[in-house]
């Protein structure tokens, strides 16, 4: 049986990353709701090694290599979220978020990729929701491993982040909803149990990540 349904035409899949195998009670919490609030949707939590094996059987070396030289979980998880979305379509939201009612009234008939954004207009990454192999969504993806071959910036905003969203995207060429407008139905705090090598802390190259095949 097919995930989309003859109205929805994004398909029903729900994907969060988070790097370690172990995460606290508070983030799995925070994922169980949306297994709560979408019980018909495919739901999966990657870490670094499911996602490493998910790029292996759906992408090329290029990419693989591309996610493992990068050293800081949030970059990782920019890179993936997009790469499991032009492979399967669905619905990407960032571990801190809470689900509290299914965005479906929303997204109903809606065959165009989806994002948010801040009251300023500035377009964040971190809930986005998409037909497969969305063309824009697709040059994005390009842009970023670009960024990352080049290795010549260690900011994850602009190496991995929104800033390679707002380039290419606009309320022209696809939907930007407002977070704001949408708090009854998602709400999370992006400041979720920082690490040591939360991508705020990274300063250099060299933090940023690894060096030749000792990212393994």
């Amino acid at each position: 049986m097919s995930n989309i349904s003859e109205q929805q035409k994004i398909p029903k899949n729900i994907v969060q990353y988070w790097s370690d195998r172990n995460i606290s009670e508070n983030l799995k919490k925070l994922s169980s709701s949306w297994v709560e609030v979408y019980p018909d949707y495919n739901y999966k939590l990657y870490n670094r090694e499911s996602a490493i094996d998910f790029l292996t059987e759906n992408y090329n070396r290029e990419v693989v290599n591309a996610f493992e030289v990068l050293k800081v979980p949030a970059m990782q998880s920019d890179l993936f979220r997009i790469a499991y979305l032009l492979a399967n379509g669905g619905m990407y939201m960032d571990i801190s978020q809470k689900a509290h009612k299914p965005l479906n009234e929303i997204i109903f008939k809606i065959n165009k990729l989806i994002v948010f954004s801040r009251d300023s207009g500035s377009i964040i990454n971190g809930m986005i929701l998409t037909p497969k192999d969305n063309s824009l969504l697709r040059v994005i993806f390009e842009n970023i491993l670009g960024n990352i071959s080049r290795r010549d910036d260690y900011r994850a905003y602009h190496v991995t982040g929104p800033a390679n969203f707002n380039k290419v995207l606009s309320n022209e060429n696809c939907v930007v909803l407002k977070k704001q407008d949408v708090l009854k139905y998602i709400s999370g705090d992006k400041l979720y149990e920082r690490k040591n090598d939360h991508w705020t802390t990274i300063n250099s190259i060299e933090n940023a990540y690894y060096n030749n095949n000792d990212f393994r």
